[in-house]
């Protein structure tokens, strides 16, 4: 795949295409929507445009979302994202998204009849039953899981635990 379709100036946002497996016409959509929102052409938008940028893109990251990542590629400080910095964030909401799904997908997986919850006593049985956890194992892990103490593991808990988890498994 070329990606020498940039100036030579452009050698990073070569780089961060091939990282990031994007395709020529998919760099070419986002460099046309970003220099759409660089209103004097200088190479740069606001770090408060970044949200509005996203979603003619057909992201909807959360403030709270777009604030830290402003924060993280924003390291200056000045107040303005250049076309590179802009794709390691679109990189960065897109990598978030998949993680999502995945997450749902685990979900799924117990929450068989699509109530939105599943039981803490039938992820006990089957993770006992495989062989994976013992029982003193499991019951720590869904006491942790399980915040208000009802027997029921909701998504947005079920989301919590993988995220922290995996947090603390990353360092």
């Amino acid at each position: 795949m070329d990606y020498r379709f940039f100036d030579p100036e452009y050698q990073e946002t070569d780089r961060i295409a091939k990282d990031f497996q994007l395709e020529p016409d998919q760099i070419l959509e986002y460099k046309d929507a970003f220099e759409q929102c660089d209103e004097d052409m200088d190479g740069f938008i606001s770090a408060k445009d970044v949200g509005k940028l996203l979603k003619t893109l057909g992201q909807n990251p959360t403030e709270t979302d777009l604030q830290q990542i402003r924060n993280e590629v924003d390291v200056d400080r000045c107040g303005r994202i250049d076309f590179d910095d802009f794709l390691l964030i679109l990189k960065r909401i897109l990598s978030h998204e998949d993680h999502e799904e995945e997450i749902r997908e685990a979900f799924r997986v117990f929450d068989m009849d699509g109530k939105g919850y599943m039981h803490t006593e039938e992820i006990k049985h089957v993770l006992v039953s495989v062989e994976a956890f013992s029982e003193d194992d499991v019951d720590t892990m869904t006491h942790d899981i399980d915040v208000n103490g009802d027997g029921r593991i909701y998504f947005d808990e079920f989301r919590t635990f993988l995220k922290s988890s995996t947090t603390v498994h990353e360092d």
